[in-house]
């Protein structure tokens, strides 16, 4: 019977007591019979006997074979086991491992039977195994030894040779297999010690070196002794002592390494499932192998070493399991034995058959017992002593090898006895833990719900609130395991509420994780179904139903409203919106198909089928969900084109890409033209009724981008296009954020861009020019009044709005520029009136703004077209802009660098921002005149800016904010027109080491978000696109361009100090955050001080002494004293002028000096 373990109660006597009967009690938990006239004194004894073994015979067990015939086996062994490697390497199963001699003849009938052959034929008394008594040792073992020379070691014929058990714990079935063949041969000659031997590659497996167990610890006579005298708790407790104090400890131990632990897990688990197949049909049941191994795998489980006790219950559980796959292997076969059995009686000639079969049933059902006792112990010994244990990872080792042993054998763990430990877990404060416990579960109900659905029923009732509470679980995962649990319970019908459990899981929604969502499918599809009854569309409904209140009703129960209705408790206001509806049709859409149902949008959406009570917010999340459903089918038809094109390209890092079956290529086309055909048929509809809400403009925009006019060709026929035009430009006016123009501007731009229906495109484009000419009209008063040149009263509020659609529909279509001719001329005429009446009139620097805007889209938009077709004739050749063109340059640049000037900082702000998109990113992609006057004046214009600009922010006052210069944010941080020069500035736009040095000159006191973005674009920035030597010279021209004389021919000291201190800062912080940041840190600053004294001491400038202290001196903070030694050796006769860092320099030498000498190194 397994013992009892506990760390108290017990004392040395009663210790001492169990060990002595130790190895009795095991046999007699393997072998509890009802023995009739045996006591239990007798079984014990024949326990003990049962490791009494005689001294081994010779292979060949025929009476009349000669040593001569011996001698020539031997000689014939290294071919022996050439064959049996040749066989162990197919895929076939290997031999059972019965005995054969050494020519490979097998032994007679009557060797067989001896006791001496094995054990495998055993006599039995009342059910038990009669167990032969004998010497100590095991006699003649099936297997031939190992291929050996001279005795000693294994052939060079053999690439691989047999190694110790604890070297085996790698991914090599070979070599496992040789060396689990070499073991059970020496286990043949000498049980006692291999078992030991098996047991100390356990110990070493679990991180403690030089330790193990031995023969030689035993203090006793009697041989039959030594297992009992050396597998004990003292023995464990010894060797975690001895290795404590020789510091023999693997700190991490093998199992807990995170870089090799999951594979020297695999290896240790992968040898023990292979010692179980190469002995399952003789040793496993010698009652010395196992029962010695489990009872040394529970001292394991039960030492304070987590180590021992971690190793010990992986493989425990390890044992546990594949034992239970054994189990059902022999169950399986006495089942077919019995059958046979059943069909042999009655037969003539079939009694000596079936006695055969019946002395075959008698030895399954022996070792079926033995195994069902054997995986009591290891369950009793093992896994209740610890599946509660202080350590994550043994709690998660116990529940996994329990849930797999209750999905493989049914009949010995599918019962509350052993369920309620994966019920208790359930509230076990680690996540692994409940994602391994809520795993296993979810595992046994898919295993034996259908068939064993009764005996999972008071289990289920018992933990059922637990296990929908835990699909709102903290963790994501434990969340995610739980949701398909219950969606198994669902389909199981093993749910006491149905309704309310998968009520609650679906409150999960609100978290909006993609995961969760789409664990949520089948219990959102269950939800709807049954909400919704047979599915009928509305117009469905009006039909079969009488009356308005039937209808709406019956559109209630529509699966696309009961969606709306989860995805607005989900998001809970308007603007999650489209997140939560991208992330359900993301999640969703492949398994709900509600959501391709683009009629019943409509119908819902158009219809008057919905009550009033629930017209507030379903109109708008229906509107999100159609639009994140219709962009999700057109990328996806989109993206199965593009790999099908490409298909079985070779990327490094994944393999082949497989083709789309002709099959899904017809299902994504399908889906996509019944799409267009929808959009084109209702789209002027939805427009009308929803164009006026804001709150559903973005998603109906949307919806336009995603309409395909060739594929909706058929249904825009007559004046459908038409009137779904003029519906675009009425929504266009209704609103003037600019968000909401830039959306009318894009979804214009899809339309009139897209190829394949040439009549539509030309209708699109002949409404498109009538749409610009009417704001051009708007315009033209504007024009007029700046004609004028006279102050005067004008609403500048119309015209501004009306710039600004201009300005953004020549964004996105910027062909649209030759529109534009009459009023080129009204940002010149409007700047001089900004100096009068900006104060009065707040519209008039939105028009100036928007214009601003437009000249550089203008100007982008003409270099681009150059470009292009630049490449299209000279291979993507640089050429230069025609007199057009350098005509258009000159006016955009001259314009912008005057407007810099102007009295409001939003207009400066944005002419900045233009000028910086035109110098930096635009205008060198062709061949400029690098004298060219214009170009001169504009950068020296926008550094003149951005010097007066910081020094406004340094004092406080406001700066133009640039959100209107660019469509994309930046994500650096501080404001925009900062990160814009600057981008200019690294681009060579304007001149890189003015623009920095005067950043660096205002850094300290300008605000915090300044200093950050100076960090990042140091760290983040030049550290990575600059190598050392490139960002050294830099940062030379830097200090070089803040040592420049001023008008009064002076230095400027405080402007040298500022920026040399914070440039240290910045190389200081650099050489912090990582060793690698370090040393290239260190490097960059020995090269910025070696070459700029090697300039300054070859020139004989005024002011080098202000630029070498002043400059150079707060440098050294980021050189290492290493460094600085060498730059003392270097330059120490030549640094007179410079006393004060001549003397840092050589005290840093000194120091270098100093940590050598104690070091033991040689000097520099």
């Amino acid at each position: 019977r397994p013992r009892q373990r506990g760390r108290s109660g017990v004392t040395p006597e009663l210790r001492h007591s169990q060990t002595q009967a130790r190895g009795g009690r095991i046999v007699c938990a393997m072998h509890r019979r009802s023995l009739d006239g045996l006591d239990s004194g007798n079984v014990i004894e024949e326990g003990r006997a049962s490791r009494r073994r005689s001294n081994p015979l010779p292979l060949s067990t025929k009476p009349d074979e000669s040593p001569a015939n011996e001698s020539s086996d031997e000689e014939n062994e290294p071919m022996l086991m050439e064959q049996r490697l040749s066989k162990a390497a197919k895929p076939k199963r290997a031999s059972s491992g019965r005995a054969s001699t050494a020519n490979g003849s097998k032994p007679s009938a009557k060797a067989a039977a001896t006791p001496s052959s094995g054990g495998s034929k055993r006599a039995t008394v009342g059910g038990a195994i009669q167990v032969p008594t004998g010497a100590s040792k095991r006699t003649g073992s099936a297997r031939p030894p190992p291929p050996t020379v001279d005795g000693n070691e294994t052939s060079d014929e053999f690439d691989l040779k047999p190694r110790r058990l604890e070297e085996c714990f790698v991914d090599d079935t070979m070599l496992v297999s040789m060396s689990l063949d070499s073991w059970l041969h020496r286990y043949s000659s000498d049980a006692t010690a291999a078992v030991l031997e098996l047991l100390t590659s356990l110990v070493h497996a679990s991180g403690l070196r030089g330790v193990g167990l031995s023969v030689a610890d035993a203090d006793v006579e009697d041989e039959d002794e030594v297992l009992e005298a050396v597998v004990t708790d003292a023995a464990c407790e010894r060797m975690v002592e001895t290795a404590r104090d020789a510091g023999a400890y693997v700190e991490p131990y093998p199992l807990a390494d995170k870089k090799t632990g999951k594979k020297h897990r695999a290896g240790v688990i992968g040898l023990w499932r292979a010692l179980i197949d190469k002995t399952k049909h003789e040793e496993a049941f010698d009652n010395v192998l196992l029962p010695w191994c489990i009872e040394w795998l529970c001292i394991m489980s039960s030492s304070t070493h987590r180590g021992l006790r971690h190793t010990g219950t992986e493989v425990a559980m390890a044992l546990m399991v594949r034992l239970t796959e054994l189990l059902v292997e022999l169950e399986a076969e006495q089942l077919a034995k019995q059958r046979q059995q059943a069909s042999k009686a009655g037969k003539k000639g079939g009694s000596g058959m079936a006695a055969l079969v019946e002395k075959e049933l008698v030895k399954l059902r022996t070792q079926v017992e033995a195994l069902q006792e054997l995986l009591q112990t290891l369950f009793k010994g093992v896994f209740i002593e610890r599946y509660r244990d202080s350590c994550d990872e043994i709690r998660v080792c116990c529940l996994s090898g329990l849930g797999r042993a209750i999905c493989l054998h049914e009949g010995v763990f599918l019962h509350d006895t052993y369920l309620k430990y994966l019920g208790w877990m359930l509230n076990d404060t680690a996540a692994p833990v409940r994602v391994t416990t809520v795993g296993q579960l979810h595992h046994v109900y898919k295993a034996h719900g259908d068939e064993h659905s009764d005996r999972l029923t008071n289990f289920t009732h018992r933990f059922e609130g637990r296990l929908v509470q835990m699909t709102r679980d903290v963790d994501t995962k434990v969340s995610v395991e739980a949701i398909k649990l219950i969606n198994t319970l669902h389909e199981l019908e093993l749910l006491a509420d149905k309704k309310k459990a998968v009520e609650d899981a679906m409150q999960v929604m609100r978290l909006n994780e993609l995961s969760q969502l789409k664990a949520l499918v089948p219990l959102v599809n269950k939800h709807m179904a049954r909400a919704g009854g047979d599915g009928a569309s509305p117009n469905t409904a009006k039909a079969s139903k009488k009356g308005k209140k039937a209808a709406a009703a019956a559109a209630t129960d529509q699966p696309l409203v009961q969606l709306a209705k989860l995805a607005w408790g989900s998001a809970g206001e308007v603007e999650r919106l489209p997140e939560v509806c991208g992330r359900i049709v993301a999640s969703m859409r492949p398994l709900t198909p509600a959501l391709s149902d683009w009629p019943a949008y409509t119908d819902l959406l158009t219809g008057e089928t919905l009550d009033e009570d629930n017209l507030r917010h379903l109109h708008c999340v229906l509107v999100h969900l159609m639009a994140a459903s219709a962009v999700h089918t057109n990328e996806g038809a989109a993206a199965a084109a593009v790999a099908a094109d490409g298909a079985g390209a070779q990327t490094p890092r994944k393999k082949a890409r497989r083709a789309p079956t002709r099959k899904e290529l017809e299902a994504h086309d399908e889906g996509a033209v019944a799409l267009s055909s929808e959009l084109g048929r209702s789209l002027g509809a939805l427009l009308e009724t929803f164009g006026a809400q804001a709150d559903v403009l973005q998603p109906l925009l949307s919806l336009v981008r995603q309409l395909r006019l060739q594929s909706a060709a058929t249904t825009l026929k007559g004046g459908v296009f038409g009137a779904l035009l003029d519906q675009l430009e009425a929504c266009f006016f209704k609103h003037n954020e600019p968000e909401a123009m830039r959306a009318h501007a894009a979804a214009w731009a899809e339309l009139l861009t897209q190829p394949g229906a040439p009549a539509l495109q030309e209708q699109a484009r002949v409404r498109f020019k009538k749409l610009i000419n009417k704001l051009v009209a708007i315009l033209k008063p504007l024009g007029a009044y700046a004609a004028r040149g006279k102050g005067g009263a004008f609403d500048f509020d119309e015209a501004s709005v009306a710039m600004r659609r201009v300005a953004y529909l020549v964004s996105a279509y910027p062909e649209a520029s030759s529109s534009l001719r009459t009023i080129n001329a009204l940002p010149e005429r409007l700047l001089p009136l900004l100096h009068t009446r900006a104060g009065s009139e707040p519209g008039l620097a939105v028009c100036i703004t928007a214009m601003l805007q437009l000249k550089t889209t203008v100007l982008t938009a003409r270099v681009a077209e150059a470009r292009l077709a630049a490449g299209a004739a000279h291979g993507g050749a640089s050429v230069e802009l025609d007199e057009t063109s350098l005509q258009l340059r000159d006016e955009a640049l001259t314009l912008l660098a005057t407007a810099l000037d102007a009295p409001l900082p939003p207009v400066a702000g944005v002419a900045a921002g233009c000028l910086s998109l035109l110098l930096g990113t635009v205008l060198p992609k062709v061949q400029p005149d690098s004298d060219d006057p214009v170009l001169q004046d504009a950068g020296d214009a926008l550094l003149g800016w951005f010097s007066a600009a910081l020094q406004a922010a340094a004092e406080g006052e406001p700066v133009g904010d640039l959100e209107e210069a660019s469509a994309q944010p930046s994500d650096l941080p501080g404001p925009r027109w900062l990160s814009d020069v600057v981008g200019c500035a690294l681009l060579h736009g304007v001149p890189t080491a003015p623009a920095l040095c005067a950043l660096l000159y205002h850094l300290g006191d300008l605000p915090d978000a300044f200093r950050v973005f100076a960090k990042q674009l140091w760290l983040n920035h030049l550290a990575v696109t600059h190598s050392a030597d490139t960002l050294a010279k830099l940062e030379l021209q830097v200090l070089r361009e803040a040592s420049l004389a001023t008008d009064s021919g002076q230095i400027d000291v405080g402007r040298l100090e500022a920026v040399a201190h914070h440039l240290g800062q910045l190389n200081a912080a650099a050489s912090v955050s990582s060793a690698r940041n370090k040393d290239r840190a260190g490097e960059l600053v020995y090269l910025l001080l070696d070459s700029a004294l090697a300039q300054t001491l070859a020139s004989d400038e005024s002011g080098s002494a202000s630029f070498v202290e002043l400059g150079l001196g707060p440098m050294l903070s980021a050189c290492s004293r290493e460094q600085a030694a060498r730059l003392f050796d270097k330059y120490a006769a030549r640094l007179d002028g410079f006393p004060r860092f001549a003397r840092r320099l050589r005290e840093a030498a000194s120091a270098e000096a100093g940590r050598r000498k104690s070091s033991g190194r040689a000097p520099a």
